[in-house]
C-alpha cells in the first residue's frame, strides 16, 4: 500500500507549462494505492469512490506498469481524500501512489526521483503535455518552487521553507473542460494575441519571483495581495468562471488576504490565504453553495 499527496497551487499554474516559475504546495488530503499481482496480464483497477472513473485510471496504472517493467497481471485498488476534478493534483496523486504500490510487488525500491519521473508519464495520460508541477508537489510534499525545462532535460525543483505555514480555505465547485482541453484553449487563445500574452506572461514571471521572496519572509499580506493579482492574471488569460470569481469576492468579504483560482480554471477550486478566520471564509463560501477544504500549506 502507497500514498500519495495532493496539492494546490499557489502561484503560476498555465504560465508554467511556458517555462515561467511556480510554487505549489501539498495538502492534507490523500490518495491511497494497495497492488497485488493477479493472473493474466490485465491491468485492473478497482475504485471505492463512484467519482472514479477506473478505465481511465486502469489506462495511467498501464503505463507506470510498462515503465516499471511488469508485464503480468496486477489488481488495484485506489481510495482518495481529494476532491476529483477540481484542481487538486488528484491524477498525479494517484499516479505516484499507484508507482510505489506497484515498485512494492515486484520488489523495487525506487527513491522519489524514480517515482516522480515515473509518474509524470502517467499525467500524460489525463493532461497530455503537463508541466510536471503537481506529480512533483505529490511526490515531495511540502512546498515546492518548480521550473519546467522546454528543452525536455529535468525540471528545476527547489523545497522552499515558509516562515510560518499558510492557512487557507479551499473551496471547489463543478468544472467545464479537462486540463488538457483548457491548457490547449489558453495556447489558441496566445498564438491569437502573442503581444497580450507576452505582456501577462511577463507579470505572472515578476510575480512568482515576488511571492518566492515574501513566503520565505513569512509576508501574509505581501502573500495575500500577490494572490489577488495573480487570479487578476487567470482572469485575463480566459480561464477563471463566474462562480470561481465569486468564491473568491466572497472570501476577501470575510477576510481572506488574498484569493485565487488554483488548478487548471474552468471551474474547480479557489484558494484562499486566511490566518485566524478560516472558520469565517468557509462559511462565505459555503453560503454559495460550495463544499470547503480548511488546511495549512508549507508545513
Amino acid at each position: 500500500m502507497a500514498k500519495a499527496c495532493g496539492k494546490t497551487i499557489l502561484f503560476g499554474e498555465h504560465f508554467v507549462v511556458y517555462g515561467i516559475p511556480a510554487i505549489a504546495g501539498s495538502v492534507s488530503d490523500q490518495t491511497t494505492v494497495s497492488a497485488r499481482k493477479a493472473k493474466g496480464t490485465r491491468i485492473k483497477v478497482e475504485a471505492a469512490d463512484k467519482r472514479h472513473n477506473p478505465e481511465f485510471l486502469e489506462k495511467m496504472a498501464a503505463v507506470l506498469a510498462n515503465k516499471l517493467g511488469i508485464n503480468e497481471g496486477v489488481e488495484l485498488e485506489v481510495s482518495t481524500e481529494l476532491q476529483i476534478g477540481s484542481g487538486m493534483g488528484s491524477s498525479a496523486a494517484f499516479c505516484v501512489a499507484a508507482t510505489r504500490a506497484l515498485a512494492q510487488i515486484v520488489g523495487k525500491n525506487l527513491g522519489n526521483d524514480d517515482v516522480c519521473r515515473i509518474a509524470y508519464e502517467g499525467e500524460k495520460i489525463a493532461h497530455g503535455t503537463p508541466s510536471g508541477i503537481d506529480n512533483t508537489v505529490a511526490t515531495y510534499g511540502g512546498l515546492v518552487w518548480f521550473k519546467k525545462n522546454l528543452e525536455g532535460g529535468a525540471n528545476q525543483i527547489e523545497r522552499l521553507k515558509a516562515r510560518k505555514p499558510l492557512e487557507v480555505v479551499i473551496g471547489t465547485c463543478p468544472r467545464k473542460g479537462t486540463t488538457k482541453e483548457l491548457v490547449e484553449a489558453v495556447r489558441t487563445r496566445k498564438e491569437k494575441n502573442p503581444e497580450k500574452f507576452a505582456r501577462i506572461f511577463e507579470d505572472a514571471g515578476k510575480l512568482v519571483d515576488e511571492a518566492r521572496e515574501a513566503l520565505l519572509k513569512g509576508e501574509e499580506k505581501k502573500i495575500g495581495a500577490l494572490l489577488n493579482q495573480n487570479h487578476e492574471l487567470l482572469k485575463e488569460i480566459g480561464v477563471s468562471t463566474r462562480e470561481l470569481d465569486a468564491m473568491c469576492s466572497a472570501a476577501l468579504k470575510a477576510g481572506a488576504l488574498g484569493a485565487k483560482l488554483t488548478g487548471a480554471g474552468g471551474g474547480g477550486s479557489v484558494i484562499a490565504l486566511c490566518p485566524g478566520k478560516q472558520a469565517e471564509v468557509a462559511k462565505a463560501i459555503e453560503k454559495l453553495g460550495w463544499p470547503t477544504l480548511k488546511v495549512r500549506i508549507g508545513e
